[in-house]
């Protein structure tokens, strides 16, 4: 068949090659001599495996060769940490905030108007622009932003002294706090509040969907509530009288949850994927949902009860960059990192902090496995050892900054030696695989099962297995494979208190203690 295909002209065979999926390309790159130099020498091939590598997707944008050589700098800028740009942007301590994919978003003190600043970046074309949106007409409890589809979500308090329960939920453009042109004529969006009025929100957005988890403080339920902001059509409405301390998408069809399961002395942390396109719109409880599926973590120690369970990842599983934006390319959504943090109280009331990253497709395979049935549990040993990577962590992190993931990239802050260091680890394994490839160039048969542990221009790579074996937290010794790079780099200036967070073409490091409370904001 091999030499079927080099007898034909090579214009056909660079037209089949292109209509392959990229992984299928590589593997063909590894199929003979003849393959591996037409694909390395056509710049439209050698794009699609250069943006694979990446983990971006074509933006469209410029001359294939200008964005061939933008991918390079982009990549080479995130591998030596070579920031392009440095601004510092006062922190105005309005009490809401929000920072996705280029886009940071803060309210002012007086809670009238919500600051926007588009982050620049050099190597992918974007401009550094900022501007304000007029908020003062709501009561606003909580807002979220998704720039991909100029969508600005407020939250809106209710008027509880009036006797009015119900929450608001109003969909405006994000470019000019207008009414968004594609949002239910409807709007706003009602929700009747169910108990109390200490609680807290988290809203989330994936395509046509948007999400609000409502955590009451004067008592363990939960709820989550799902529209489709752009018709009025309420999805799912899920209760639950234990905790849920977390809800991100996996998909346009499927939310995670993190949960807290059993009682105070026996309580267990997990993570339940709900399909929520396939469930009644109308409100039910947690335990009642029929399509559902349970990933267990592992046992805790029969002193140790989780408090919680937090879940992080961005952007959104079908998240574009607005098509205003004139960028060669993006992260691509099937890219994601998730973070999940356990906070454990240990039987000396100490409390300990476990972090597990495990890649979306971890979730999202063993899923579509078993969607013909209501009801499916995952036990740790079926997907957390390959697919996941865990580390007990000796500081709390931060409750408040949490966008510490963008893409397969995740980044803290560490102090050392009286130096504080921000750590950046990724775990885009077609990267790993491919800066382990052998002198061949065999990346497609590289061992990712082989454990080793590898420097390359600063970034350590690590397939070797971590081993955690803490009695105090957990049942059992727990073993994770899930690999990964990682560098730290040493932020200048005295030591203080700081917290870190992750953008799509740069880090933000958030210095939010003393009189001048700051975003450094660092692109490249």
């Amino acid at each position: 068949m091999t030499a079927l295909f080099t007898h034909l002209p090579t214009e056909l065979v660079v037209y089949v090659l292109s209509n392959l999926d990229t992984c299928s390309l590589l593997t063909c790159r590894t199929v003979c001599t003849a393959f591996r130099d037409l694909i390395d020498s056509t710049p439209n091939l050698q794009y699609a495996i250069e943006l694979l590598i990446a983990g971006q997707e074509d933006g469209g944008h410029y001359q294939l060769c200008i964005r061939r050589e933008m991918l390079k700098q982009h990549q080479q800028r995130w591998a030596n940490l070579q920031w392009t740009k440095e601004q510092r942007i006062q922190m105005f301590h309005g009490g809401l905030w929000e920072l996705y994919g280029n886009l940071l978003a803060q309210n002012t003190s007086d809670k009238s108007t919500v600051h926007f600043w588009q982050l620049p970046s050099q190597t992918r074309g974007i401009e550094e622009k900022n501007w304000t949106v007029d908020i003062k007409e709501f009561r606003v409890r909580d807002f979220g932003i998704d720039p991909g589809q100029d969508l600005l979500v407020i939250l809106e308090e209710p008027l509880r002294q009036q006797n009015d329960h119900r929450y608001r939920v109003h969909f405006r453009a994000l470019s000019t706090g207008q009414p968004h042109r594609l949002a239910s004529g409807t709007q706003p969006l009602t929700h009747e509040e169910q108990r109390g009025n200490h609680s807290s929100y988290s809203i989330q957005t994936c395509g046509d969907v948007v999400g609000i988890l409502i955590e009451s403080h004067n008592s363990r339920e939960t709820e989550v509530v799902l529209w489709n902001w752009k018709t009025g059509q309420l999805l799912a409405n899920i209760v639950s009288d234990e905790d849920i301390t977390a809800m991100v998408f996996l998909s346009e069809r499927y939310i995670m949850l993190g949960v807290l399961h059993g009682e105070l002395g026996s309580i267990q942390p997990r993570l339940v994927a709900i399909d929520f396109i396939a469930e009644p719109a109308e409100r039910r409880k947690l335990e009642d949902t029929e399509k559902t599926f349970i990933f267990c973590l592992p046992a805790l120690a029969e002193t140790a009860d989780a408090f919680r369970v937090d879940v992080r990842t961005d952007p959104a599983a079908t998240w574009q960059p607005d098509s205003k934006l004139p960028v060669p390319f993006f992260t691509s959504p099937n890219h994601r990192l998730y973070v999940i943090t356990l906070l454990i109280a240990t039987e000396r009331n100490f409390v300990r902090t476990v972090q597990l990253c495990a890649l979306g497709n971890t979730f999202l395979s063993l899923i579509e496995r078993f969607t013909g049935q209501n009801t499916a549990y995952f036990n740790w040993r079926t997907w957390g050892p390959e697919g996941t990577r865990m580390t007990v962590l000796q500081f709390v992190p931060s409750q408040t900054w949490v966008c510490y993931v963008y893409g397969t990239r995740y980044v803290s802050a560490r102090r050392k030696h009286r130096t504080d260091y921000v750590y950046i680890y990724d775990f885009n394994q077609q990267a790993l695989r491919w800066n382990s490839v052998n002198e061949e160039g065999d990346a497609a048969n590289t061992d990712m099962n082989i454990a080793v542990e590898s420097t390359v221009d600063g970034w350590k790579a690590i397939t070797a297995p971590t081993i955690t074996a803490n009695e105090e937290i957990f049942e059992d010794r727990i073993e994770t494979k899930l690999g990964f790079r990682v560098r730290s780099w040493a932020i200048p200036g005295p030591s203080r208190q700081r917290s870190m967070m992750c953008s799509e073409d740069g880090i933000v490091i958030v210095n939010d203690k003393g009189p001048r409370a700051e975003y450094q904001i660092l692109t490249i």
